[in-house]
C-alpha cells in the first residue's frame, strides 16, 4: 500500500460521502417540511443549511405544490441512484489536478462498495455513545466522516489507532473546530 495514494483515496471517498450525506439531510428537511407543512423548516447547527438556505427551501415549499414535488424528486433520485454513477464525476474532478496514479483504486472501489452497508449501523452506534445531539443533527462533513471512518474500519480492517489518527485529522481540516474532539471521543467509544 502506498500511503500517499491511500491518503488521497480518502479524501476522494470523503467527498463523495459528503455529497451522500448532504443528500440524507436535504431529504429529511424536506420530509419534515411535507409532514408538518405549517411550520418552518428550522435552521440546524450546520453551515450549509443556514438560515438563507432553509429560507430558499422555505420559498419553495410555499411554491406551487408541482414544482416541490418535482424538486423532490430529483433529490429523491440522486439518492436512489446506483451510486457508481457518480464515481466518474468524483474521479474526473479529482484528477484534473492529479495523476491517475495518485490514488488506491483498490481502496477507492471497496469504499464506495461497502459504505451502504454500514450507514445504519454507524448512526446507531454514534447514537448510543453520544450524549449531546444525535447523528441526524450532527454536521454533514462529521456524518461523513463517521461513515468513512466505520467503513474502512469494518470493510478494510484498518487498525484502531490509525484509522482514528486519520480520521482526527481530515476533521481538522475539513470540519469545524470542535469536531476532531468529538470524533476522537466517539471513535474511541464505538471501539471500546
Amino acid at each position: 500500500m502506498n500511503v500517499h495514494q491511500r491518503i488521497n483515496a480518502r479524501k476522494l471517498v470523503l467527498s463523495y460521502l459528503y455529497h451522500y450525506c448532504f443528500l440524507q439531510k436535504l431529504t429529511a428537511n424536506l420530509e419534515q417540511a411535507n409532514t408538518n407543512p405549517d411550520r418552518d423548516i428550522k435552521a440546524e447547527n450546520d453551515p450549509f443549511f443556514d438560515e438563507n438556505f432553509l429560507a430558499d427551501l422555505q420559498d419553495l415549499r410555499n411554491k406551487t405544490s408541482k414544482e416541490g414535488e418535482k424538486f423532490q424528486k430529483e433529490i429523491k433520485k440522486m439518492l436512489t441512484s446506483d451510486d457508481q454513477q457518480e464515481i466518474p464525476y468524483y474521479l474526473k474532478s479529482f484528477f484534473d489536478q492529479r495523476k491517475s496514479d495518485d490514488v488506491d483504486g483498490e481502496y477507492l472501489a471497496i469504499m464506495i462498495d461497502k459504505f451502504p452497508e454500514f450507514t445504519e449501523t454507524i448512526k446507531q452506534l454514534v447514537n448510543t455513545h453520544n450524549d449531546s445531539f444525535p447523528y441526524e443533527e450532527m454536521e454533514v462533513c462529521n456524518q461523513a466522516l463517521f461513515l468513512l471512518w466505520y467503513t474502512e474500519y469494518k470493510a478494510l480492517k484498518t487498525p484502531k489507532a490509525v484509522i482514528i489518527n486519520e480520521m482526527v485529522e481530515l476533521a481538522k481540516r475539513y470540519a469545524d473546530d470542535g469536531a476532531p474532539k468529538l470524533l476522537n471521543a466517539i471513535f474511541d467509544k464505538i471501539l471500546d
